[in-house]
């Protein structure tokens, strides 16, 4: 689950926190592959290797559409969103709406839903300004809990050079849905180190984590490929 326009849980440039291109027409792809899939902070794939990508189409006038999908320690995740990014000044904004499916073979009896149930839907705003960028999703339906959740992330992207740099981020789960489907409230954290290849390639390294005492940090490594279409 989440907005992924670079590598998931990696953090190359939000990853959540970045839109899809504006030009009108623009049809673009990206595929990767991550030593273990991660969302929020949570790993979702049990340390397996995770292979993903995605498929995004801007209708114009900053309008896009797109789809994302992965494989999971149990089933796939495909995630359709759509939105409007623009700019004011030197401020770029970005507003739009995710749906998260997941397959039936997802098995979330530990969240206590029934796999049809899993699937949520969230809207969400963010803005950005420089290298620094700010993201608030919510959804009154956290993953069949009944309960709505907000999740609040901010990041930053740190260039070395024109080609390496350094993206750390911060994000907070709260809400009666996060606590019901998590646990408790939580806070997680992203620190990757990204390189930039040729023909729009990139490698990642990075630290995940939350403040969960179950989750312990994880060395999260990222491939991913970009192409037009």
């Amino acid at each position: 689950m989440i907005h992924k326009k670079l590598i998931a849980g990696v953090a190359l440039g939000a990853a959540a926190l970045s839109s899809p291109a504006v030009l009108a027409g623009a049809l673009t792809g990206n595929v990767g592959v991550v030593s273990t899939y991660m969302f929020r902070g949570v790993d979702q794939n049990t340390n397996d290797t995770a292979v993903q990508g995605g498929v995004d189409y801007a209708v114009g006038n900053g309008a896009y559409v797109g789809s994302w999908a992965s494989n999971m320690s149990a089933g796939n995740e495909l995630d359709i969103y759509g939105g409007y990014t623009g700019t004011f000044g030197s401020f770029t904004y970005d507003v739009g709406g995710i749906y998260y499916f997941y397959s039936e073979e997802n098995d979330p009896s530990a969240a206590g839903v029934a796999a049809n149930d899993f699937n949520t839907i969230e809207l969400y705003v963010g803005g950005g300004y420089g290298p620094v960028s700010a993201k608030a999703y919510f959804t009154n339906d956290l993953a069949g809990s009944d309960e709505s959740a907000l999740y609040l992330t901010a990041s930053a992207t740190l260039a070395f050079n024109d080609t390496l740099s350094l993206v750390p981020a911060l994000g907070f789960y709260s809400g009666d849905g996060a606590k019901k489907t998590f646990g408790d409230e939580y806070a997680d954290y992203n620190i990757s180190l990204v390189k930039a290849l040729k023909d729009d390639t990139s490698v990642s390294f990075g630290l995940v984590g939350t403040d969960r005492e179950k989750d312990d940090p994880k060395v999260v490594l990222g491939l991913k490929k970009s192409f037009k279409l």
